[in-house]
């Protein structure tokens, strides 16, 4: 699970301090994790999942919270179970200092997202409340470097896909994508795409090199 931990230092000039955030709180994947081994059913066959995305991480177990928990308390956070499932495994758990004690798993997830300034948790469950979906959404910091990757991805597409049918210029991909003139933008992408060799140049007529799909 750290591997899919990042963390960035942002420093800020009118502060002594550097301002340090997680695209994901460990403590708050740790108590969540903890939790759904806490409190799932052992009469269950199905597995705990963890389902880990660029925009959030969703851990699911069975069943959903205890009938004792009403959907208010769970809209408000305030979540204290007064049936425990497992408390010959919540006293191991406690050993280990995975959990602190009963009760107090989310009220520390969700002290860890906000110490983190992530956004928090969400639940999902059926009416029954046969299983219990929980979603750590990703900082939104993090959030947006994805998108600018996306973007990215996408930009490098359009080059490649106009270099599908045959190798061009630099003059005559700016063309291809429809540009009146080769932008800076262009330049910069194409000569980091052939640094990473997804790009490369190969003789055209005269002394003009062309470019095309390695």
């Amino acid at each position: 699970m750290l591997r899919y931990i990042k963390k960035v230092i942002i420093k800020d000039k009118t502060k002594a301090e550097a301002l340090t955030i997680f695209n994901y709180s460990y403590a708050a994947i740790e108590e969540i994790l903890s939790n759904a081994v806490y409190h799932r059913s052992y009469q269950v066959s199905e597995p705990i999942t963890v389902r880990i995305t660029p925009e959030n991480i969703e851990i699911t177990s069975f069943p959903g919270f205890d009938r004792s928990i009403s959907d208010e308390s769970i809209a408000n956070y305030s979540i204290r179970a007064r049936v425990y499932r497992n408390r010959r495994i919540g006293d191991f758990l406690k050993e280990l200092h995975l959990i602190e004690g009963r009760n107090t798993g989310f009220p520390n997830a969700i002290k860890a997202l906000r110490e983190n300034g992530s956004e928090l948790l969400t639940f999902d469950m059926d009416e029954n409340r046969s299983y219990l979906s929980v979603t750590i959404p990703v900082h939104s910091y993090f959030l947006k470097k994805n998108e600018q990757t996306d973007k990215k991805a996408a930009y490098e597409k359009k080059i490649t896909d106009a270099l599908k049918d045959k190798p061009l210029t630099l003059t005559e991909l700016a063309a291809a994508m429809n540009y009146k003139g080769i932008t800076k933008k262009l330049t910069n992408t194409v000569n980091n795409m052939l640094a990473r060799n997804i790009l490369e140049k190969t003789a055209g007529e005269g002394s003009v090199n062309k470019l095309k799909i390695k």
